[in-house]
C-alpha cells in the first residue's frame, strides 16, 4: 500500500513539474508577444508623424 501510495505521488508530482513549465512557457511567449507589439507599436506611431508631417509640407507647396 505504500509503495502505491508513493508512485501515486510521484505521477502527482511529474504532472506539477510538467504543468509548472507549461505555465513558464506560456508566460515567456506572452511577454514576447506583448514586447513586439509595443515594437510595432512604437513604429506604427513613427510612421503615422512622419505621415502626418510630410502631408502638411506637401500642403504647404500648394499655397
Amino acid at each position: 500500500m505504500a509503495a502505491s501510495q508513493a508512485s501515486g505521488n510521484s505521477c502527482t508530482a511529474a504532472a506539477s513539474a510538467a504543468a509548472t513549465r507549461a505555465v513558464m512557457v506560456l508566460s515567456d511567449v506572452l511577454k514576447r508577444a506583448d514586447q513586439r507589439a509595443g515594437d510595432l507599436a512604437g513604429f506604427a506611431d513613427q510612421s503615422r508623424a512622419r505621415g502626418v508631417t510630410c502631408e502638411q509640407a506637401y500642403d504647404s507647396l500648394g499655397r
